[in-house]
Parts: structure tokens; C-alpha cells; sequence
């Protein structure tokens, strides 16, 4: 048993030492471009925003390292600095401010305000009845009220012909399985604190009248993390923003599974609902625009990923929970959602 765990050690130490020496070697500037900011105060406002395309580059440019053209046929990098992005996705960017974590911003307000109404009705003693009737009612009407805004044609279909189709199948199957994969994975991690925080809190904590309110702090800390989201994004580089949310998932998850009392298990959810915010926007970008895949077929493969996690979890959960306890499950179920995202990421590029 001890030289399992002197070798574990070991083991330790060299993973360790190899991050370091990763972490030596990365890029110590990052640098971004500005959009122009001044105009002429007499242009006429417009109601419409434009939608800009990411720009076509030569692979020497569709990188995150700073080009310096050397010769007309020869170019090279700049050592130790780096853009926060790709280069093509930096200047979209810049072009057309980024609006996908607000738009997402608004599902999180509705997340806020059902998580709230559920508190309430819980600490009330309402009926589940009574509560899920009336939610019912609520949403009936809303979704007929909102789908009078919808579009009433569709884009018609991008054309295809059957030697892009052939030539195209291998790396639409690479990207597709990532990005499925991706989607699965942030299924989880969004899942399950919003479905089981109820259950934790009520069994592990015994948090009485709070036990409803692990979803609505998880919501409202979502909420926050998607309307400050794209100025980060822009600040920061998506891929950074992308690294450091699902990163505090898992240290939320630690969090959760060591906390001693109720008011450390409200800020782990808070962590883990900031942190897990910004994933499912980028990874809508990111599913729109694979190389060489279309976008609907990107978003397809995205989504079926997506529904199967969030239908899983719960049976995830479930059973790692009952074959150990649910601060183990939260933990060991979050860091292998993370490592699994994190490394299907790489092969989107």
C-alpha cells in the first residue's frame, strides 16, 4: 500500500513538473486589436445589427500567434506573445460585437424566475400539484405569446454537391464526434447542480426551508456570468474564457463535495454557475462554424450530444450516488465532464 502510494506521489510530482514546464514555455504577452470608436455624430441610428462571418485566412494568419512577414513567400512569429484568439475570430470579433452570451442571458433570466417561484412554493408547504399546474399554465402562455415573434420562412438549404459531400466526410465525422462529445459533456456539468442541488442540500446539509434554493443561487450566478460574458470574451479571448469557466466547475464541484456547512455549498453552486455560464454560448459559436462542416450539420451533431447528457445525468447521478454518496458523485461525474470537453475541444480545430 505504501509503495502504491509513494509511486502515486511520484507520479504527482512529474505531471506537476511537466505542467510547470508547459506553463514556462506559453506566450507571456497577449495582445488584442480595437475596434474604431469614433464616428460622426450625425450618422442616423439603425434598429439592426450586423452579422459578420469569420474572415477567410491563409493557415500561416488563422492562428493565435503574431505573424511578421519576412519576405514576399516567407513569414514567421513573434516569440513569447501571442493574440487572444485566432486571429480571423479576433477581428469578427472586434467587427461585430458578440452577442451570444446575452442572448443566452435571457434563458437564465427565466431560469432565475422559475428556481425563485420553486423556492417559494417550497418554503410555502404549495402543493406539488398546485405548483406544477400552475407553472404549466404560465409557460403554455408564454410560449404562445413568443412564437408569434418566430420567423415564418425558413433560410433555404446551402447546396451541396456530391463531391463536397465525399470529400467532406471524414472531418465531418471528426468534428462531428467532438463536438457531440462536447455537447454531452456540458450537458452534464450544466445539469447536474440544476437538477440535484434540491436533493444535496436536503439530504447531505439539511438545509430545511434552503433546500430550495441551490438552484436559484446556481441561476442568478449563470445569469450574471452570461450578461458580463462577451465584454470578458472580448477582453480575455474566447478560448482563455472558454479554459477558465470549466475550470471553476470542477472547483466548484470540490468545493461542494468538502464543504462543511450549508453557506460554503451555496457558493460552490455560485462558482460552478458562474463558471459553467459562458460554456454552452461559445459552444454554439464553435458548433456553427467547424471548418468545412456546414452549420446546421455542426449544430445537429451539438445538440443530440447536448439533449443525450441532460437526459443521462439524472441516471448518472443517480446510480454513482447510490454505489457511494452524492459528494464523491458530484466531483468524480464534473472532473470527468471537464477533462472529457476539454479534450474533444482540441479536436475542433
Amino acid at each position: 500500500m505504501i509503495a502504491r502510494v509513494a509511486a502515486l506521489a511520484a507520479l504527482s510530482l512529474v505531471l506537476s513538473g511537466c505542467a510547470l514546464i508547459k506553463a514556462a514555455e506559453e506566450p507571456t504577452d497577449l495582445y488584442t486589436v480595437t475596434p474604431k470608436s469614433t464616428f460622426d455624430a450625425n450618422i442616423a441610428p439603425v434598429y439592426w445589427q450586423l452579422a459578420v462571418e469569420v474572415p477567410v485566412a491563409a493557415s500561416n494568419l488563422n492562428t493565435g500567434r503574431i505573424a511578421i512577414s519576412m519576405t514576399p513567400t516567407s513569414s514567421d512569429y513573434y516569440s513569447k506573445a501571442a493574440w487572444t484568439d485566432r486571429a480571423p475570430l479576433m477581428i469578427q470579433t472586434r467587427i461585430g460585437r458578440p452577442i451570444m452570451q446575452r442572448l443566452h442571458g435571457t434563458w437564465s433570466l427565466g431560469m432565475v424566475v422559475g428556481g425563485a417561484t420553486g423556492w417559494v412554493a417550497s418554503a410555502a408547504d404549495v402543493p406539488l400539484r398546485v405548483h406544477l399546474f400552475g407553472a404549466s399554465v404560465f409557460m403554455v402562455l408564454v410560449v404562445l405569446w413568443a412564437v408569434r415573434g418566430l420567423l415564418g420562412a425558413d433560410d433555404p438549404p446551402e447546396p451541396h454537391t456530391e463531391e463536397s459531400l465525399a470529400s467532406g466526410d471524414r472531418p465531418l465525422l471528426k468534428f462531428a464526434v467532438a463536438i457531440g462529445a462536447m455537447g454531452f459533456g456540458l450537458a452534464l456539468l450544466e445539469g447536474m447542480p440544476n437538477d440535484w442541488s434540491s436533493v444535496v442540500l436536503h439530504d447531505v446539509f439539511h438545509a430545511g426551508r434552503l433546500k430550495g434554493a441551490g438552484t436559484s443561487v446556481f441561476a442568478t450566478a449563470m445569469l450574471v456570468g452570461r450578461l458580463s460574458g462577451d465584454h470578458v470574451s472580448m477582453a480575455i479571448g474566447g478560448r482563455r474564457m472558454f479554459t477558465i469557466g470549466t475550470g471553476m466547475c470542477v472547483a466548484g464541484s470540490v468545493i461542494l463535495a468538502t464543504a462543511p456547512v450549508t453557506a460554503l455549498a451555496f457558493v460552490a453552486y455560485a462558482l460552478w454557475g458562474l463558471g459553467v455560464s459562458v460554456l454552452f454560448p461559445q459552444l454554439y459559436e464553435l458548433a456553427a462554424r467547424l471548418p468545412g462542416v456546414p452549420p446546421a450539420r455542426g449544430m445537429g451533431a451539438m445538440t443530440f450530444g447536448q439533449r443525450l447528457g441532460f437526459l443521462s445525468s439524472a441516471a448518472v447521478v443517480g446510480s454513482l450516488a447510490d454505489l457511494t454518496n452524492f459528494r464523491v458523485t458530484m466531483f468524480a461525474v464534473a472532473g470527468a465532464a471537464a477533462a472529457l470537453v476539454l479534450s474533444a475541444r482540441t479536436q475542433t480545430h
